[in-house]
């Protein structure tokens, strides 16, 4: 059986717009335009304060300073291996 030249054009675009669709959904958003990065810059931010003891009134010592530096620099690193990870699909 011969299709009619309707069936023919309606398949075509039915599979286009599946294949514009199928590609939006495996773009990689810019990371700046993510939650995850601006979770990620304020976890680091209040870090960094932490460990300058900006955000410490008591000031309690030296491990607290250590301890703001490291989980900064983590969440740093943190971000960087799973954007990394996103535009490797």
């Amino acid at each position: 059986m011969k299709e009619s030249p309707t069936e023919v054009g309606t398949t075509y675009k039915q599979e286009q717009k599946e294949n514009i669709m199928a590609a939006k959904s495996n773009e990689v958003k810019p990371g700046w335009k993510t939650t995850e990065f601006w979770l990620t810059s304020l976890t680091v931010l209040a870090s960094l304060l932490w460990g300058a003891d900006l955000l410490d009134a008591e000031g309690v010592g030296t491990a607290n300073k250590v301890f703001g530096f490291v989980v900064a620099a983590l969440g740093a690193v943190g971000y960087t291996v799973s954007r990394g990870m996103a535009k490797g699909k």
